[in-house]
């Protein structure tokens, strides 16, 4: 499974829309910004499926990248937004 550009509801229920694939969008977004970095939430490297479901369900997202101008993140962090319906 792509877990680390899996959206919680995805997670939840196997299900993908439309708003995952902005949510994925979001990480790649970061991905580029980043040069390629992989996706790290928090401390957590490579997390299982129950982790990554608890650090999301916390409303912890990908850090802001060194010199990504605001603006970008701020999309990113619109695409990773909790609710479905309030991704762009």
């Amino acid at each position: 499974l792509p877990l680390k550009w899996m959206t919680l509801e995805s997670i939840e229920t196997g299900e993908y829309t439309c708003q995952s694939d902005v949510w994925s969008f979001g990480v790649l977004l970061w991905e580029i910004a980043t040069l390629g970095k992989d996706p790290c939430y928090g401390d957590k490297i490579h997390p299982n499926v129950p982790e990554l479901a608890a650090i999301l369900a916390q409303g912890i997202r990908l850090p802001r990248p060194p010199g990504c101008p605001e603006g970008l993140y701020g999309l990113m962090r619109a695409c990773w937004r909790r609710n479905p319906a309030e991704r762009p």
